[in-house]
């Protein structure tokens, strides 16, 4: 009976609310048909960007994905890909050039494209697809990630087994360790190893070969636990080598020698999690994040100072509350600049190497994919009532501009509830914050249904963000008034 109760308030609600022009509560159908940006890439002289855009086929149940590009200033928006199957990933070879990932012909393979002239090449014609693409800051080296079996000394070995594999009848596997899955994968016997070959080609080296684990790691891990160091000799990675992967987070940082495959072990004395390295423009550093208690995957991750020529190891942020979540060391390597979960918003911050001292540069909404290229930052940026799209802004965080507006016109025809921020007292007389939306259409005095929103993790956060699975604005649309709580244990509001 409660059931239909509510449904009937709903309906009822929907039915006496009006709007202004041709707009309408925003819904399910408005979602999927929101491009969803990502990637942004500025040219090596400031000049130009690429990104990624990706939108959901219903029909196919698949994602369509394609590469765009547009003038640092906002001007000459074009795209560069249009093909039924996934193009993206994309890296600047130089200002004339990409590099990019494309599936066009049933196999996921590095491409060279000119994105003025359109003319593009097919770099590689590798027997297994190829994935995380990176090249070296001199442009000379191209790194990737492929799945293979561990034990193969080549690619064609591995592509034989798959042949085999498949010819089997029968599909079931047996598991007698962890991992079985990640996330929504299974294990299938091969891992993800990290390749180097020149850009103008060459047969792949395994710089990881034998070992038993991925890099990056799964199911989370990218392009950014991958990283050159400014020569371009020398690689660092992150990965999980412990046993029983399934009950430790003891993820380390290693280099290999490109040259020798001589690999060294940066973070081994800590049991907890090292990631995501980075080196600093100057060669001096290998700056990475790390956690400091074993076991525990919400701990604070600090930005980590690996001094190259003594070892010596400095925690950047050890007096800053927040968990850093990137590393992007401006050019003359005197600042990194990272993103950090922040009182319901993810804030981008800009730190000084030689102090410590930490400045908030853009404190509201969701900044993501942020890099430095020169004298300006590029990150994308998001709200709950708009998705993300491609903004760029100077080191010191002025003149923030929105460069892109993909979704400028499907946002025109949608009436958003305006979500407020909310603090009240809740267990031990914490101050605990929440984000409330009243339900579009909402008249005072009336009764609504509410929708309580509930992160997972638990150590997680709901923030200005539009989100593509938890959307509060698709329950305010549907006439619910929506609460986002974050309770005790969520992230952005400091360790304690």
């Amino acid at each position: 009976m409660k059931k239909i109760v509510m449904g009937l308030v709903v309906m009822m609600c929907m039915t006496v609310v009006s709007f202004a022009g041709d707009k309408h509560p925003f819904g399910f159908d408005d979602m999927i048909k929101m491009q969803r940006v990502s990637n942004p890439q500025m040219s090596p002289d400031g000049g130009w960007v690429v990104f990624d855009v990706s939108l959901p086929n219903l029909k196919t149940n698949k994602s369509e994905k394609d590469i765009w590009l547009v003038a640092s200033d906002g001007t000459g928006l074009k795209q560069l890909t249009k093909t039924p199957t996934p193009d993206y990933g994309s890296v600047w070879l130089n200002n004339q050039e990409i590099l990019f990932l494309s599936v066009n012909k049933g196999s996921s393979q590095i491409w060279k494209l000119n994105p003025f002239t359109l003319t593009k090449k097919q770099v590689s014609s590798l027997p297994v697809d190829v994935d995380n693409l990176k090249i070296s800051p001199d442009g000379k080296m191209i790194s990737f990630t492929a799945e293979v079996f561990p034990s193969c000394a080549d690619l064609e070995c591995t592509a034989k087994k798959d042949k085999e594999i498949s010819e089997q009848p029968s599909k079931a596997y047996v598991y007698d360790d962890l991992m079985f899955r990640h996330w929504d994968s299974w294990e299938d016997g091969k891992r993800s190893h990290l390749f180097v070959m020149p850009v103008s080609g060459g047969v792949p080296v395994d710089l990881t070969y034998n070992i038993n684990e991925d890099v990056p790691t799964k199911p989370w891990g990218g392009t950014e636990e991958i990283a050159f160091s400014p020569d371009g000799k020398e690689i660092a990675y992150a990965v999980k080598l412990a046993p029983n992967p399934a009950v430790h987070t003891n993820v380390d940082i290693y280099t290999v020698d490109i040259a020798t495959k001589k690999i060294a072990c940066v973070t081994c004395e800590n049991p907890a999690t090292d990631s995501v390295p980075s080196y600093s423009p100057d060669g001096k550093y290998l700056a990475y994040l790390a956690m400091a208690r074993a076991g525990f995957e919400s701990d604070k991750f600090n930005i980590i100072l690996f001094d190259r020529t003594n070892g010596k190891k400095t925690n950047l942020t050890e007096k800053w509350n927040y968990s850093a979540s990137g590393i992007n060391w401006s050019d003359d390597s005197k600042t990194i600049f990272t993103t950090a979960d922040n009182k319901g918003n993810k804030s981008l911050f800009a730190i000084d190497v030689a102090t410590a001292n930490v400045k908030t540069l853009i404190d509201k909404h969701y900044n993501d994919s942020l890099s430095v290229a020169g004298d300006k930052l590029l990150f994308t940026q998001d709200s709950f009532t708009t998705p993300a799209e491609v903004f760029v802004s100077g080191l010191d965080g002025s003149n923030v501009k929105q460069i892109t507006f993909l979704n400028k016109d499907t946002l025109a025809d949608i009436e958003f509830s305006q979500p407020e921020d909310v603090w009240f007292k809740g267990a031990k007389g914490d101050m605990v914050h929440a984000w409330f939306l009243k339900p579009v259409g909402y008249k005072e005095g009336g009764h609504y249904p509410l929708a309580l929103f509930i992160h997972g993790g638990p150590q997680g956060s709901w923030e200005d963000h539009f989100h593509f699975r938890g959307n509060a604005e698709v329950a305010a649309g549907e006439c619910f008034a929506a609460a986002a709580i974050d309770f005790h244990g969520s992230t952005g509001y400091g360790q304690k």
